[in-house]
C-alpha cells in the first residue's frame, strides 16, 4: 500500500532556489554574495561582515600564492580559537580547493 502524500511533500525537488550543496569555501563566497552586509564573526569589540570575511580570505589566499603554496601543500595555522584564527583557516581552504 502506498504511503498518502501530504500537500507538504509536493513540489519540493531540488532547486537553485531551495538546495545548494556546499563547501566551507563556497558558503563563505555565496554568504558574501547574498548577505554582503550581514555580520559574519564577532570578536571581542569587533564586528565583520561576510563581504569584508571573503574580501580578507581572498587576499590571504594570494598571498599565499604569492609564497609558493600550491594545492597539495600542507599548512597548517597554529592560532588560538578567534577572528585570527578563522582568517587563516579560510584562504588554507580556498587554496585547497584551487
Amino acid at each position: 500500500m502506498d504511503k498518502p502524500v501530504s500537500q507538504y511533500d509536493l513540489g519540493l525537488d531540488k532547486t537553485q532556489a531551495n538546495y545548494v550543496p556546499l563547501s566551507p569555501i563556497s558558503f563563505l563566497a555565496r554568504s558574501a554574495h547574498v548577505y554582503p552586509k550581514l555580520t559574519s564573526v564577532v570578536h571581542e569589540q569587533r564586528r565583520f561582515t561576510w563581504a569584508e570575511t571573503y574580501a580578507r580570505s581572498r587576499r590571504f589566499a594570494s598571498w599565499l600564492v604569492a609564497q609558493g603554496i600550491r594545492r597539495g601543500d600542507t599548512v597548517g595555522p597554529c592560532c588560538r580559537t578567534s577572528r585570527r584564527c578563522m582568517k587563516r583557516i579560510l584562504p588554507c581552504l580556498w587554496r585547497a580547493q584551487s
